[in-house]
């Protein structure tokens, strides 16, 4: 392939099917993010709950995101975009709670992919496939096998933020904290820092450190969250302060 030809696949690739199906499962994750349980009076979730009633209402993205990614690998097998088409499958298959072909999809990727970082997102998003899988040594096997590898800082976001899921699922709140402060620096107030500062918070101050809970409030407020968490944030940090008195 010439070098305008390859030029021509990996932009057609990128700004049409790849595009497209990458705004759909935004989409996607906006409605999930708006169906966050923010039960105050527990640590709250990470990541929202998967559900199979609500995954109904967005089905429609999830069906468009799969079909523009094939698309995108069909019409352009050689443009450097195949394989984050194929890790969009994986998240639309995983968002619609088929978790077997998430999970082959992302396996697929990173026993197939050429490109390092394609194949370390397919590996920290298969850690979460199997966590909701229920596949917990499979997990452990993931997180084992990837701490050999180099990251990039966007990976490395996200594998932090799927092994502090792991561990809240599995209720170690020691490693769910640990990998949550690992996180939080490479976090944009898009990706809701803000929310993490609570969660982290919350985790030291039923772990009983109430000074590093402290502190974590106050970069939650720091970073001008919404209403409620705000006043849940200076509720709990009342709380702190007063035990520590």
């Amino acid at each position: 392939m010439n070098i305008l030809s390859k030029s021509y696949h990996n932009t057609t690739a990128r700004y049409n099917a790849y595009y497209y199906a990458k705004k759909r499962l935004a989409e996607v994750e906006d409605v999930l993010n708006s169906n966050l349980d923010n039960d105050y009076n527990k640590v709250l979730n990470i990541y929202p709950q998967l559900d199979s009633t609500l995954a109904t209402t967005y089905q429609e993205a999830i069906d468009d995101a799969i079909k523009k990614s094939s698309i995108a690998i069909q019409r352009h097998k050689n443009s450097k975009w195949v394989d984050d088409s194929y890790i969009h499958i994986g998240r639309a298959r995983y968002y619609s709670l088929d978790f077997v072909n998430a999970i082959e999809t992302y396996k697929y990727v990173n026993t197939n992919s050429k490109d390092d970082n394609a194949r370390h997102e397919a590996l920290a998003r298969l850690l979460r496939a199997f966590v909701d899988s229920k596949e917990f040594d499979n997990a452990t096997a993931v997180e084992d096998y990837i701490k050999k590898e180099d990251l990039n800082r966007s990976n490395q976001k996200l594998l932090y933020l799927n092994k502090a899921y792991h561990n809240q699922v599995l209720g170690n709140y020691d490693k769910m904290v640990e990998n949550l402060v690992l996180a939080a620096p490479l976090l944009k107030k898009k990706d809701g820092r803000g929310r993490l500062y609570f969660i982290i918070g919350q985790v030291y101050q039923q772990l009983g450190f109430d000074a590093e809970a402290f502190n974590y409030y106050k970069k939650c407020l720091a970073s001008h969250p919404e209403y409620e968490l705000d006043f849940y944030t200076r509720l709990n940090i009342a709380q702190v302060t007063e035990l520590g008195k």
